[in-house]
């Protein structure tokens, strides 16, 4: 598919232009994708950083040039686009477990971060049904936590949450503040406010309305990808489908607005039926 071939693209980008100043835009540009959407998806897909993988690309890459005994530390930090040989030598560390040094002297054990690639892999079913619909904008207020979605954390993070909610009780008395004239008398679980990198993110229970005893957050208008999905492991294969096949091959992409779970029903169940809320807009031509 041409979305694989894309993102294939911008790997060859970042494996021609291997440095700390590498341009993320045009690495995005590449897979024809915004900055965020690529850095979301990349996130997604792979449990780490964009970010994160270009350094372990430098550090693989610099390891060679070291083994190699033609560079020395400082020549090597100077081909990365590191300013200092110290400033490289931490984040090697950091990434290796070991310094530039240690490796001159042949005294450690390494790792190698060899380059990623996609391919196409044919499944017995490529069908997800969903539904486009535009809603108006409504406040949430709830209990929001920061989670990690790195090596797919946040799958395991999220709905603990949810259980320890409703063992203490403190579910059962969010949902008693939901605004009766809300047209939602529903449950939302609303991802939002991720970091830089896309690998942080805070997650709300929360209900409509707003209060000072909870946190609140304002959804704007915003035209929604909705899937249906049945229990949490549903929702969870459905979440990383969405991000992996659907999206890709649309003509939508991630619009940068909160993402929605929407629970019409009694969420302490596992086998919940409700809907993930994609905000979407549609691709620019490139």
């Amino acid at each position: 598919m041409e979305w694989v071939k894309e993102i294939n693209s911008s790997l060859s980008y970042i494996e021609q232009n291997l440095s700390i100043d590498i341009d993320l835009n045009r690495v995005a540009q590449q897979a024809g994708c915004s900055k965020y959407n690529f850095e979301r998806l990349f996130s997604f897909i792979t449990g780490c950083s964009l970010v994160y993988y270009v350094r372990k690309r430098i550090v693989d890459e610099a390891t060679k040039d070291l083994l190699s005994g033609d560079y020395p530390v400082t020549e090597v930090a100077m081909k990365y686009g590191y300013n200092t040989p110290s400033s490289f030598s931490r984040t090697y560390k950091q990434i290796a477990g070991c310094s530039p040094k240690d490796v001159l002297k042949r005294s450690v054990t390494l790792t190698s971060f060899t380059p990623i690639s996609f391919k196409l892999t044919l499944k017995g079913s490529n069908e997800m049904k969903f539904k486009l619909e535009k809603e108006d904008g409504l406040i949430l207020h709830g209990i929001s936590r920061e989670f990690c979605n790195a090596d797919g954390m946040n799958f395991i993070d999220i709905p603990n949450m949810w259980s320890e909610l409703c063992m203490n009780g403190e579910f059962e008395k969010l949902t008693k503040t939901c605004d009766k004239n809300s047209k939602f008398k529903a449950v939302f679980g609303v991802c939002y406010a991720f970091n830089l990198e896309c690998t942080k993110f805070k997650y709300m229970i929360g209900v409509p309305g707003s209060g000072d005893k909870y946190e609140n957050i304002e959804i704007t208008s915003q035209l929604y990808a909705k899937f249906s999905c049945k229990g949490v492991k549903d929702l969870q294969e459905t979440t990383k489908n969405i991000f992996s096949e659907w999206l890709p091959n649309s003509i939508y992409e991630h619009a940068d607005s909160p993402e929605l779970e929407f629970y019409p029903e009694n969420t302490n169940s596992d086998e919940i039926v409700c809907e993930i809320w994609i905000p979407v807009i549609k691709k620019t031509t490139k």
